[in-house]
């Protein structure tokens, strides 16, 4: 299981990947690195955390595998998991988030031919939640 840094890393790792494919005219693959990217930097700043189903006793979540097991959620559902996620999480983001989930679905099983509007939309979204998940790590960093 990477730690939060290691996610944080992987996710500055295919934000690179989407500038290049930026620049080689490669747009669903710019719009699905992006997302991948922005699902590295959440997980990074969700993970870990303390979870309380009864009120009283804690169970501490250090990755998403984890959580989806005790979700009992399939392998198929790991995105619907995530995004429920950040939007239990990372509220200010998660309309972002989710954009990035719903646009990348459609970049990578309908159309390969996307508007640069929307490409730059994806990084544009893609670089809001780095910027917003690296704030607040180091925030509680601080405190």
């Amino acid at each position: 299981m990477p730690t939060p840094k290691e996610s944080f890393e992987h996710g500055e790792h295919n934000e690179r990947a989407c500038q290049l494919l930026r620049l080689n005219n490669f747009p669903d693959w710019t719009i699905t690195t992006a997302f991948y990217a922005s699902l590295h930097f959440v997980t990074a700043k969700i993970f870990p955390f303390d979870y309380s189903p009864d009120g009283k006793n804690k169970i501490k979540f250090v990755d998403v595998t984890q959580w989806q097991t005790f979700k009992n959620y399939g392998s198929n559902k790991r995105h619907t998991l995530i995004n429920d996620l950040v939007a239990t999480h990372c509220s200010k983001i998660s309309s972002e988030y989710d954009w990035l989930l719903n646009t990348s679905w459609n970049s990578r099983y309908h159309s390969h031919n996307h508007l640069p509007e929307i490409v730059n939309r994806a990084i544009y979204y893609m670089e809001s939640i780095k910027r917003y998940c690296e704030t607040t790590k180091n925030e509680v960093k601080k405190k």
